[in-house]
Parts: C-alpha cells; sequence; structure tokens
C-alpha cells in the first residue's frame, strides 16, 4: 500500500511541530524511554508491548520497527517521539493514513499538551487527511 501523505506529514512536523515550546531536547536513550514507557501506558497499551528505544546509530532518521524505536542523537525531541510511538499504537501497515494522523495528533495533545484545535487546523493547512472520528 503506499503512503500516499508521508511527504505532507513530514513536512507538517518539520516546519510546524519541531519548533514548538513543547518540543524538548532529550539527551539520552534513557530519557527517551521514559517518555515513550509514559506514553505508553497513559494511553492505555499493553505494558508487556512497551517499545524499546535503541539509539539508531547508523541512522539518519528516526524509525519503528514494531517492538522497538530506533531513536539517532539528532531526532531525540519529544514531538519525534510522539510521532514513533503512535506509528507502534497502530498496526504496521497503517504508515501515515488518517487513522496514523488522528493517533499522532491525540499523542501530541495528550503528552505535549499541544491544542487539538491548533494541530488540526495546522495539518489541515499542508492538506493533510486525517480520521475526525479518532479525534
Amino acid at each position: 500500500m503506499r503512503d500516499f501523505q508521508r511527504s505532507r506529514v513530514y513536512n507538517w512536523e518539520w516546519d510546524t511541530l519541531r519548533h514548538v515550546p513543547v518540543n524538548k531536547r532529550l539527551s539520552t536513550v534513557r530519557d527517551c524511554q521514559i517518555l515513550v514507557d509514559k506514553i505508553w501506558l497513559t494511553e492505555k497499551q499493553h505494558p508487556n508491548d512497551t517499545p524499546i528505544v535503541t539509539d539508531g546509530r547508523g541512522r539518519t532518521s528516526a524509525a519503528s520497527f514494531g517492538g522497538w524505536i530506533a531513536i539517532p542523537r539528532v531526532m531525540r525531541q519529544s514531538v519525534v517521539i510522539c510521532h514513533e510511538v503512535a506509528h507502534e499504537m497502530l498496526p504496521r501497515d497503517v504508515k501515515h493514513t488518517e487513522d496514523f494522523v488522528s493517533t499522532f495528533i491525540n499523542v501530541l495533545h495528550n503528552h505535549l499538551e499541544l491544542s487539538k484545535d491548533a494541530l488540526i487546523e495546522t495539518a489541515m493547512d499542508f492538506k493533510i487527511k486525517m480520521n475526525h472520528n479518532l479525534l
């Protein structure tokens, strides 16, 4: 299945979300894991399925791989962690679909306390589709 809005989601994240004041830089893999654990439990995911964070050595971008998240040093930011956790909360084939965007918005709202309305509005500015039933 084609990941039809991947570049739009990344552009929205890069241009809008990475510059919000609550997008904290995390120093260590352990700091990233603490945030992942907090999000995972608060979102009522099964505690035995909590993704494991690795250092992402050799990578230039963060990625989730069904049970673990690789996060290189330059990507250790709270918005990026929220993005990867949203992927982990959904089946692998969901990619950057409407369901992913809605899940990502909910995670950002619940954990970084960003306005859901503002997130929806800015996502729509980038012509990103979302599942409004999940918001």
